[in-house]
């Protein structure tokens, strides 16, 4: 787990017994906290082991997964794309995918609707069945935009907030669509402007803290416990905590 929070004015040993408790009750077996202000990093610190009860202590070296928070780099993307005029907030599905089939209560769908979780689309799908590693990443992704763009939206969903890693999905493939490289290239980007020198996507080694199932430990070499690499742009990055925190 990691957390960021934003604060005033709190005493730092408020803050390690706060976050220690929060840990510990919640039995989490790391924690990563970067403390900022609008002048800058104010407190940094981890807490725990790589693994519930291992020997290995966390440390800000560490990296972290971001799950979901890696959909906040697609949207900045995006926004710069908007900004250059490369794309429009406003542009719809059919606009952005000119060449493909596309079922007629997706087409009017915008840039917008997919960023702010209102295009009324699925929360996820199984993204190795639909695409079965055994392709090129690209391939995988096309097979993936073809078959949601072939899908009706859920017409009751459609306006109206609605979780959907799936409409990250599209929203990076827009992008990529439009600038002809791949959301992992339009990403780096984004972390070269913000000053972030450190990343990686995918699934984090042994070396960082593990993922675990409950208090049991999963380890990264015998399994693949991370998001699915074809929707990296929904929850595929991981950082250290202080470089998350630029």
């Amino acid at each position: 787990m990691l957390a960021q929070i934003w604060i005033g004015s709190t005493q730092e040993t408020d803050i390690v017994s706060r976050i220690e408790k929060i840990a510990r009750d919640a039995k989490l077996p790391a924690v990563a906290v970067h403390v900022v202000s609008q002048d800058g990093a104010i407190f940094s610190h981890a807490f725990g082991t790589h693994q519930w009860n291992g020997d290995t202590m966390a440390s800000l070296k560490d990296k972290w997964h971001l799950g979901s928070c890696t959909k906040a780099f697609t949207a900045m993307e995006i926004g710069y794309l908007v900004d250059s005029n490369r794309l429009k907030f406003e542009t719809t599905v059919k606009e952005a995918f000119k060449n493909e089939s596309i079922h007629e209560s997706l087409a009017a769908v915008t840039l917008r609707d997919l960023l702010a979780h209102r295009a009324g689309l699925e929360a996820n799908y199984s993204w190795r069945t639909l695409a079965p590693p055994d392709a090129s990443l690209s391939d995988r992704r096309g097979k993936i935009v073809r078959h949601i763009l072939a899908q009706p939206v859920d017409a009751e969903k459609m306006g109206s907030y609605s979780y959907s890693n799936a409409g990250y999905f599209l929203a990076g493939e827009i992008a990529a669509s439009n600038t002809g490289k791949p959301i992992e290239e339009l990403m780096e980007r984004t972390f070269k402007r913000l000053g972030v020198e450190k990343f990686g996507f995918g699934q984090m080694g042994i070396a960082d803290p593990w993922p675990h199932q409950g208090i049991v430990p999963l380890d990264p070499s015998k399994g693949e416990f991370d998001n699915d690499e074809v929707v990296r742009s929904a929850g595929g990055v991981h950082m250290p905590i202080t470089e998350w925190g630029k």
